[in-house]
């Protein structure tokens, strides 16, 4: 598909960005549903890579968090099937820390890649900075994702600045 197809969700009004989670361990599923309802955003679990495909053409996420290992569809193959319809940033999970996995994982399209375990802050950290990095989110506190107005100083405006080569020509 040409880039023109590629697309984005809207930034949520609220700020509530839908974050799905492909991971077949159940526990690391829960310990990532978990800071991710905690930074005030909306999870979904896959327990599976095609779950996960299926779950991404539903909800149509704004970031994907996925383990790489999964039986039916890996996280490779789920990134190249997202990649050819989206750019969501994408960050990869994996406990098979090989240069190997994250040289692949980069090269079908993932934006980020973090090793199990992991500090579930880090991961968070990694996730909103993707999401900062895409849709301009700003953890700061700001209700919306507007940008605030911008104030018009009392200052009168520097007058046109001249080129010394225009004034050479004279």
């Amino acid at each position: 598909l040409s880039k023109n197809t590629m697309r984005l969700p809207e930034v949520p009004a609220d700020n509530r960005f839908r974050v799905l989670i492909v991971e077949d361990d159940p526990s690391i599923a829960k310990l990532v549903s978990v800071h991710v309802k905690m930074a005030k955003f909306e999870p979904f679990v896959a327990i599976d890579g095609v779950d996960g495909w299926s779950q991404f053409t539903q909800i149509d996420p704004h970031i994907i968090l996925s383990d790489i290992n999964m039986p039916g569809l890996s996280g490779h193959d789920l990134v190249e099937k997202v990649r050819a319809t989206s750019m969501v940033p994408i960050l990869l999970m994996t406990a098979a820390d090989s240069e190997g996995y994250q040289m692949k994982g980069f090269k079908v399209g993932a934006d980020d890649y973090i090793p199990k375990p992991f500090n579930p802050q880090i991961l968070m950290a990694r996730l909103i900075a993707n999401l900062r990095r895409v849709y301009r989110y700003d953890a700061g506190g700001t209700s919306s994702a507007k940008p605030a107005p911008v104030r018009r100083s009392n200052r009168r405006r520097p007058a046109r600045r001249t080129f010394a080569h225009r004034h050479s020509q004279h």
